[in-house]
């Protein structure tokens, strides 16, 4: 015979937000799939939505796939679960946004003791029921014995999800840990995840320094010594400010130049995307475009600019939309491991001339990995000097920047820092 228990219905039973957490960190961190997936089924979650969503990115995870929002909603699509209405789509959306506990170890156990806490409240009821629905009692005493070996099954299996804190451990153990492959994007200058800030005011150039960085590392030279070979890595420019055209055309000799230094052109490598009318990430729709781009050319390095162009204030005030832009560049920067190049303006001064200090809220001054100020010091040369200390001292940062000619890179380093202070006495006055 077949039997339906239906599951119970009270609130104990269930962690809503629980489920919420585990399915949110899911599409956050590509390391929750596989530890959630050690303890849980589709059918550890309550809520029938939660336990479809959990069935899609364990398909998308076996065939390889990032589980991100866009992989997720093509799986659902194709496995016709997608509805009609767009709900299943703004509920990916909304766990994508929700700030899902750090513990979320303990929202996995959470999850899975209550499935197992139903279950063994649906073993109990068979329990109850077999006397009334066998009346044999060879029959009945076969269904008891089946029904406690799956009691038994269940409170074997009870052990709760190992709450171990992600990169936490004794000083022993660290230190004996085999180091990790090279997480560098530029040897000795930028590793993945961390983020490069510059600074200069309108017309200095730091957009051609930008589509330096961008060239150079996807073809293989460093983008301040382009004699020098660097493993190629994958870069996307995004322009959210310029013409298409106008960027075609100021891009033209530095692009010729770049294959000429490096043999190569950018390929696959180099990407790029126009998109003049800028993005607002602090919005939903805005911040999943940016996702989507970086989703289909998994850069190891970003480069953007201006970052004024990347959001919109509104009526917030400068550190609340800072805080909810840093926000989502922290979360696509630790998803995919990318490292970000970002440009950004310098505040007016009273004297007429520039602070050397990010434009908006001072969070941009605590937020990036380094940052550095592009500053004229007279004739064709430039300070590259720190508007914020560096995270790891050591980096090969240039001291200072010289314009370059048509047959060289748009910009050429200074590498002495005494030469740079020798041209600033040569030109007392600076950029006049």
């Amino acid at each position: 015979m077949t039997e339906t228990i239906e599951a119970p219905t009270g609130t104990a039973s269930h962690d809503y937000e629980a489920e919420r957490t585990v399915l949110a960190a899911c599409l956050n961190d590509p390391a929750t799939i596989a530890r959630a997936r050690r303890t849980l089924t589709p059918d550890s979650f309550w809520n029938t939505a939660h336990s479809a969503l959990f069935a899609s990115m364990l398909a998308v995870d076996d065939e390889s796939h990032q589980v991100s929002p866009y992989t997720i909603y093509d799986q659902m699509q194709r496995a016709g679960k997608l509805g009609a209405d767009g709900t299943v789509a703004n509920r990916i959306h909304d766990l994508y946004a929700f700030p899902y506990l750090p513990a979320v170890g303990h929202a996995i156990g959470r999850v899975a003791k209550l499935a197992r806490q139903r279950e063994r409240a649906a073993v109990a009821r068979k329990f109850a029921q077999i006397g009334d629905t066998y009346e044999d009692p060879d029959a009945a005493a076969d269904a008891w014995a089946q029904a406690a070996l799956e009691l038994e099954v269940l409170i074997d299996d009870a052990t709760d999800e190992d709450d171990q804190v992600p990169g936490l451990s004794t000083w022993d153990e660290f230190m004996n840990r085999p180091p990790k492959p090279s997480d560098s994007v530029v040897p000795g200058l930028l590793d993945r995840q961390e983020a490069v800030m510059i600074l200069a005011a309108p017309g200095v150039g730091k957009s051609w320094l930008s589509r330096q960085v961008a060239l150079t590392v996807a073809t293989g030279i460093h983008p301040f010594a382009p004699k020098r070979q660097i493993p190629p890595m994958r870069t996307l420019l995004i322009d959210l400010e310029n013409p298409e055209s106008t960027v075609q055309r100021q891009t033209a000799n530095p692009y010729a130049n770049v294959q000429r230094f490096s043999g190569v052109t950018a390929g696959d490598n180099g990407w790029t995307w126009m998109y003049p009318q800028g993005l607002n990430i602090r919005k939903r729709v805005d911040a999943a475009l940016l996702e989507r781009v970086i989703d289909q050319t998994r850069p190891d390095l970003v480069c953007v600019g201006s970052l004024y162009n990347l959001f919109s204030r509104g009526s917030s005030d400068w550190d609340t939309a800072a805080e909810e832009t840093i926000a989502v560049l922290n979360k696509l920067r630790a998803r995919y491991r990318c490292a970000w190049w970002i440009e950004h303006h310098q505040p007016r001064s009273s004297d007429g001339g520039h602070r050397t200090s990010p434009f908006g809220s001072t969070l941009w001054e605590r937020w990036p990995s380094y940052g550095r100020v592009i500053s004229r010091i007279g004739g064709q040369s430039y300070d590259f000097a720190v508007f914020r200390g560096d995270r790891e001292a050591g980096r090969e940062f240039p001291a200072g920047l010289r314009r370059g000619s048509s047959t060289e890179l748009p910009w050429s380093a200074i590498w002495d820092r005494e030469e740079v202070e020798l041209i600033r006495q040569n030109f007392p006055g600076g950029a006049s």
